[in-house]
Parts: structure tokens; C-alpha cells; sequence
């Protein structure tokens, strides 16, 4: 999916219906962070929209940014986070549960796939699973979330040290 998704154009009026929410802020940013947002509808006609976020970052790494994926404490609203279980393909199974204001509490089990790349690339793809040690809690909404990313340093000469990520979300909650 993400290989055919990132080569969806965003120019206006393209077929796939992208809209970009946020473009680029042009202006020198002093916290090294700059984000381009866009959305269009889910394909299979779900009424949530399915997100592209692009990112630049000054002074992080792709290993600094998958190790917060992996362990993200700072994350608004999270309640529970457990390591469950490493599968012999080397992919992670996590559960959290979070609660946003003015919602129920959700949770998710979710398979991390992170394949390290020859070229110092990362990608990771999240997505909403199963597994018996993360059984559906009553009273709690399980919701179902992807999430696919790959995080690489520029190699524009004047973007030295700036971490560039595209991610494509998708979640229903």
C-alpha cells in the first residue's frame, strides 16, 4: 500500500482526492519542524478520511523516531501500554489503551513490521491485529488503526541533518 499511495500526486483536482489540509509553512521554522497534511476519502467509502502527513525534522534520526513509536509515554490520553509479544518473523505485537476528551476509551493491539533499510531508511507499518494475550475489554471500544511510514534523511545539501518522513493514516475509532 504505501509504495502505491506515495506516488498518488497532491496537486489540485488530482483523481485520487487528495486535498492538502496544511501545506508547508515556507518560513524559516526555529524548532526544525515542518509538516504538510493531506486528506481524501477511505476508497471502500468508510466516513473517515485517510491522512498523509510529511514531515521534516532537524536533529532527529530514523531510529530516534521508531524507538518513540515503539515506546511512545508522552502520548496524549495513553492509559495502558504492554509489550505482548515478539513473532518469529521479528514483528512486535503491542496493546495500549487510550482515552481522548470527550470520548470512551479505546484500545488496540496493533503489529509493528520494521524493515531497517541498505540505504539508512526505516519503515515501519502498524496495524490493528489480533493475538490471545490482547483480548477485548468490556466497556472499551477496540479500535482499528494503520499506519504505514518510512523515515530517511535528506540528502539535499541544504537540508543536512533533517529527517524526512512520509506516513499515510488511516483509523476508525
Amino acid at each position: 500500500d504505501f509504495e502505491r499511495l506515495s506516488l498518488e500526486s497532491l496537486q489540485i483536482g488530482n483523481p485520487q482526492g487528495w486535498q492538502v489540509k496544511k501545506e508547508w509553512d515556507l518560513a524559516d521554522n526555529k524548532s526544525g519542524f515542518r509538516m504538510r497534511i493531506a486528506l481524501k476519502p477511505d476508497p471502500l467509502g468508510n466516513a473517515n478520511n485517510f491522512l498523509r502527513a510529511d514531515g521534516k525534522f532537524r536533529g532527529v534520526t530514523p531510529q530516534q523516531f521508531v524507538d518513540y513509536l515503539l515506546n511512545p509515554a508522552n502520548l496524549p490520553g495513553l492509559q495502558v501500554w504492554n509489550d505482548v509479544a515478539t513473532l518469529p518473523d521479528g514483528s512486535l505485537i503491542k496493546y495500549c489503551k487510550v482515552k481522548a476528551p470527550l470520548m470512551a476509551a479505546r484500545d488496540h493491539c496493533w503489529r509493528y513490521i520494521i524493515d531497517k533499510r541498505d540505504d539508512g531508511s526505516i519503515f515501519v507499518c502498524i496495524r490493528t491485529t489480533t493475538h490471545p494475550q490482547c483480548c477485548e475489554t468490556p466497556g472499551v471500544i477496540r479500535a482499528y488503526y494503520y499506519n504505514s511510514t518510512v523515515f530517511r534523511m535528506s540528502t539535499d545539501a541544504e537540508e543536512e541533518g533533517v529527517l524526512l518522513m512520509t506516513e499515510f493514516i488511516f483509523q476508525d475509532l
